[in-house]
């Protein structure tokens, strides 16, 4: 925009590329409202928008959920001589799908063909997962057939769209159709499709058909995903398989998967099912029975204690997958978005125990965690530890604690801290940016950030004049709009 205010200034005129170009590049920053501007101020300078600015617009708009807005320059094209195009209109019939208005989507798609512009392959596939997402499975089996009565070939992505719905409403038969179908067609079912199905199956406590699933994948020589086994390892857990959903957590490491977060979270909920249905009735058998939702997915980590943890290691040695340094990352990252520090802590030192020493990312989740709950001392100890073992904090994790230290009006420790992280090796142009001014400045720590320059002049670090001006003002127009309801353009 800085090129866009120095051509004007020197009376000279961009062409239309030059205007799309910034058109575009707005539109990816989503300035979409600067990017509306251009076109303003595109007719005010007698450049003539094309068919791309235009397209360029609608699908910006869609994509940012401003449908009727995007409709109305959409409707303003016959009266600029502006045919409209298939990017248009899918963009648009996309756009109506997400907000649910399928209706209007539909009414788009015929006012599309009327017109003569030929709806493509995407065209179809939008408009299908759209009827699919407000569950009209019978409109898009019409539209389906529709696309193949115009001499289209269905993708693995219409194919998939049509199962995952049909799976949905737990029609096997016709989920089962379609697959063989699309097979004979010389369409190869890949790992999302199958997975559609273990997901369905697995829901249904069907589980020799899941494993069914996961045979076929294998003979089909369709690896299955991290996601594959997880479905198999709740769908085991739910039934009070706890046993084999560990067997299926070991055929997933030896297939070189690691276990996920939510692969953990999963592996916890049926424990801590298993824990609860052994503490109530006595029973000391390793398959409780099924799980019927006593502990909700997105509690496990509230209710995760150091007992649960060494249960989870146990079981996982029982059935040959040790637990390994990213089996800790995961838990205490877990714990750490909930803020139970001691329960990290014990299982950090569980790990020492272990002869581990903790990762980067453990270090820098402690570090987060304890900056969270406003631990400033704690975090400087955890940072002394790191570089003692040659780990780098994330400069994030720096921004924070001095930005949290000048807040505690400990600005003597601040700026050593500051000075600290100068010999880390960051690139100073990124720090002056994170640490000073989207950081300091923002809070209006004012004093703090011109005493941090001085830190930084004293030492001879070498700041990119044009970078940081830069950025300076970028915040300084962040900070503005926040006050003012609308800025000058240029």
């Amino acid at each position: 925009m800085a090129l866009l205010s120095k051509m004007l200034e020197k009376n000279i005129s961009p062409d239309l590329v030059t205007y799309n170009i910034l058109v575009c590049g707005q539109c990816k920053e989503g300035e979409i409202d600067n990017a509306l501007r251009l076109l303003m101020l595109m007719e005010e300078k007698f450049v003539f928008p094309d068919q791309l600015t235009f397209a360029t617009l609608i699908n910006a708009l869609c994509e940012k959920g401003c449908v009727d807005k995007a409709y109305g320059i959409f409707d303003s094209l016959k009266e600029k001589a502006i045919k409209a195009n298939e990017v248009m209109y899918t963009a648009l019939i996309d756009g109506y799908c997400n907000v649910e208005k399928v209706d209007c989507a539909l009414a788009l798609f015929e006012r599309m063909v009327t017109e003569g512009c030929l709806p493509t392959l995407y065209t179809y596939n939008v408009l299908i997962n759209g009827l699919c997402e407000v569950k009209n499975l019978a409109e898009a089996l019409e539209y389906l057939a529709r696309m193949l009565d115009a001499g289209m070939k269905p993708t693995i992505v219409t194919y998939s769209i049509i199962i995952d719905q049909m799976l949905k409403e737990f029609d096997f038969d016709s989920a089962d159709r379609v697959l063989n179908n699309m097979i004979a067609l010389g369409c190869k079912p890949d790992h999302c499709t199958y997975t559609s199905f273990l997901l369905a199956y697995c829901n249904r406590g069907m589980l020799k058909e899941a494993e069914d699933v996961m045979s076929k994948m294998k003979e089909e020589r369709v690896q299955p995903d991290l996601m594959a086994y997880t479905v198999l390892i709740d769908g085991y857990g739910r039934a009070g398989f706890i046993n084999l959903s560990f067997d299926t957590l070991k055929s997933m490491v030896d297939a070189g998967y690691e276990p996920s977060h939510y692969t953990y979270s999963v592996l916890i909920k049926h424990l801590s099912h298993e824990k609860l249905i052994n503490g109530n009735s006595g029973r000391t058998g390793l398959d409780p029975g099924p799980n019927n939702g006593s502990i909700n997915i997105a509690d496990v980590w509230k209710i995760m204690e150091h007992n649960m943890a060494l249960m989870l290691f146990e079981k996982m040695k029982q059935h040959g997958c040790a637990p390994n340094i990213n089996t800790y990352n995961a838990l205490i990252s877990g714990i750490c978005r909930e803020q139970h520090i001691e329960e990290a802590w014990r299982l950090v030192d569980h790990l020492k125990q272990c002869g581990m020493s903790p990762s980067e990312d453990i270090y820098n989740k402690l570090v987060e965690c304890c900056c969270n709950m406003r631990m400033y001392e704690k975090v400087m100890n955890l940072i002394d530890g790191m570089l003692k073992h040659g780990l780098l904090p994330h400069l994030e994790c720096y921004k924070r604690l001095v930005c949290g230290l000048y807040d505690k009006g400990n600005d003597e420790k601040a700026k050593a801290t500051f000075y600290r992280l100068l010999h880390c090796g960051y690139n100073y142009d990124e720090v002056a940016w994170k640490v000073l001014i989207d950081s300091l400045l923002k809070r209006g720590f004012v004093n703090g950030c011109s005493e941090l320059v001085s830190v930084m002049e004293k030492i001879g670090c070498m700041l990119d004049p044009q970078k940081l001006v830069a950025c300076l003002i970028l915040k300084i127009i962040d900070l503005s709009k926040a006050k003012a309801s609308e800025l000058s353009f240029i």
